[in-house]
């Protein structure tokens, strides 16, 4: 089998973390630079084992351009990408993608797709009316066009094939007890799972709300388990039974269809508490947070995924370094 290339964007800070997952599926990755991650193998590593990245490129071409060409990128890759379809037929939707590279994560730049796309449709206007800019289902590969700006935008890397984790950033809400409800919903839109009108939520470490507030506007019965107060919109929220009592030791006497947790406290406790859970079959659903802080992340990571770990026994598990998540992870599980 023939050796690719395959390139993986991560926030700053965490390419460390990055090269020791990799390692943790048997591949030697390397970082190159901020955010940036590569490695050499015959087949790609399993997304379902990779936590840090936001996307991987597939046989990424790099261009330098020189200070004064940056305002060119967008010509260089209608040049690049005409030149690499030839002659081939495109007659379906392809993904139009354009990156930028920052220390708050990968994040989309639509005005560069959207220069890029009118340079493009006055030379191939067919193909160009077929391009979807939204980012692909996480953990599927896509086929068009990425770019990558990076390098204070005088470095382009560009691809025909990637990858998205699903990471994105989230429209914040004025309701919204805290920030911190962004994780959950960018956690739904990557599981592509939120809890539902009927269904109920039992939420570890509740307070100020904003996860508990993020699912019963759905419709949902949250069970809110904290001895701090809840504020906002979750303060007095219909669907939201608040309970002051210890997350660690409230434990329901049947199965609910969802555990939530973002507490403040070491990963090892966190996960021998979530465990207890997935052991008594306690819920369908989970989306908890993990606060690596001075504890190794991918060592959490290894616990999760090894033979004995919460996903052996799931039908499907998920660990993400989110777009809103700082020095913590997020899993989402589904039993």
């Amino acid at each position: 089998m023939i050796t690719m290339k395959y390139v993986l964007l991560v926030k700053p800070g965490v390419e460390e973390f990055s090269v020791q997952e990799c390692a943790l599926s048997g591949v030697s990755a390397r970082r190159v630079e901020n955010g940036m991650i590569e490695y050499y193998a015959e087949q790609p590593i399993d997304p379902a084992r990779l936590c840090f990245p936001f996307w991987q490129l597939t046989d990424p071409f790099d261009i330098s351009a020189e200070s004064g060409e940056q305002l060119r990128v967008t010509d260089i890759a209608d040049e690049w990408f005409r030149k690499e379809i030839g002659a081939e037929r495109i007659d379906v939707p392809w993904s139009c993608i354009w990156l930028a590279a920052s220390n708050n994560g990968i994040t989309r730049n639509e005005s560069r797709t959207t220069l890029f796309l009118a340079v493009l449709k006055k030379r191939l206007s067919r193909i160009s009316k077929l391009a979807l800019t939204s980012i692909p289902k996480p953990g599927t590969p896509a086929r068009g066009l990425f770019a990558v700006e990076y390098g204070n935008q005088n470095r382009l890397l560009l691809s025909r094939n990637a990858l998205a984790f699903g990471q994105q950033r989230m429209k914040d809400s004025p309701a919204a007890p805290s920030r911190s409800f962004l994780k959950v919903e960018e956690a739904f839109t990557i599981m592509g799972r939120a809890p539902l009108p009927g269904e109920t939520v039992v939420d570890l470490g509740a307070a100020p709300g904003g996860w508990a507030w993020a699912a019963a506007k759905r419709g949902a019965t949250v069970f809110a388990i904290d001895n701090g107060p809840l504020k906002k919109a979750a303060a007095d929220h219909p669907r939201i039974y608040h309970y002051r009592e210890d997350a660690y030791r409230w434990f329901p006497e049947k199965a609910v269809d969802w555990l939530f947790c973002d507490m403040i406290d070491a990963p090892h406790l966190v996960l021998k508490n979530v465990a207890k859970w997935c052991a008594a079959d306690r819920c369908r659903y989970a989306i908890i947070n993990f606060k690596y802080g001075h504890a190794n992340p991918v060592e959490i990571l290894r616990l999760l995924q090894g033979g004995k770990g919460i996903g052996i026994s799931s039908t499907r598990m998920i660990c993400r370094h989110l777009f809103h998540d700082r020095d913590e992870f997020t899993m989402m599980l589904e039993r």
